[in-house]
């Protein structure tokens, strides 16, 4: 079943001003409508009264292409950015105790709505993100074997660094010597090496730490095999995190 509201429209002037609101109304919604307007002074839209827990104000604003011009809107002492005063969107204020508390709940399809603080338009980066989502693992299948032993360069299309490698034996490495896989960028050149055992058995695994200086975009990275007696395969699974 539908709910009925009943509501007050506000047709704001370019004077700005104060607009009280009565704790005593009986609308239960106010639309706000700022249609174009360039503001000349600030605007402070706010109650004179002393509400009593419960008490609410639901309010629908219509910036519509509201022009601030170096001005400000207060809500409830919100105090709303250029493009929320814009932009349209629904402001509840609810009293707690002995205030006010005043949300914005934003239309999402309204550029910049919500407050440069938390995102912006074109800033959502890496920082803003949980770590886990910066964080991919890339596997990569090097050999030891007759004629495979090789660079094994890959590259890598974002700003980066690897944080450690797993690696599993997939064939099992043949007697005599161990198995090098010396790991390198074409930025910083030799990073580390990873020296597996003489007839390390398949299936054997372990994991080396890295620390490797930031990469850019693009920067190859190579996992170079060598074993003067060939045979054996290992699988390696890169911890790479994403970088700004």
């Amino acid at each position: 079943m539908p709910a009925f509201n009943t509501q007050e429209v506000i047709e704001l002037t370019n004077i700005g001003g104060t607009i009280n609101l009565p704790v005593t109304d009986t609308f239960t919604q106010y639309t706000i409508d700022g249609t174009e307007i360039v503001l000349s002074g600030n605007l402070t839209i706010s109650t004179t009264d002393i509400p009593s827990n419960g008490v609410s104000f639901n309010i629908l604003w219509n910036g519509n292409g509201l022009n601030l011009n170096g001005h400000t809107i207060s809500i409830f002492g919100l105090s709303l950015t250029t493009a929320q005063a814009a932009g349209k969107f629904t402001i509840d204020a609810n009293y707690q105790g002995d205030s006010l508390v005043t949300q914005i709940k934003p239309s999402l399809d309204q550029t910049g709505i919500i407050d440069g603080s938390l995102i912006t338009e074109g800033t959502i980066t890496n920082s803003l993100l949980n770590a886990s989502l910066n964080t991919n693992i890339n596997t990569i299948q090097v050999s030891f074997e007759s004629n495979e032993q090789s660079d094994n360069t890959i590259s890598i299309p974002y700003n980066y660094t690897i944080t450690s490698i797993f690696y599993i034996c997939t064939k099992a490495l043949a007697g005599t010597d161990n198995g090098i896989i010396t790991i390198s960028t074409e930025e910083n050149g030799t990073l580390a090496t990873l020296t597996l055992s003489q007839s390390l058995a398949i299936n054997s695994s372990g994991t080396l730490a890295l620390t490797v200086p930031s990469q850019p975009a693009n920067t190859q990275i190579s996992f170079s095999t060598s074993k003067t007696t060939p045979g054996g395969k290992v699988l390696l699974s890169l911890t790479i995190v994403r970088l700004p």
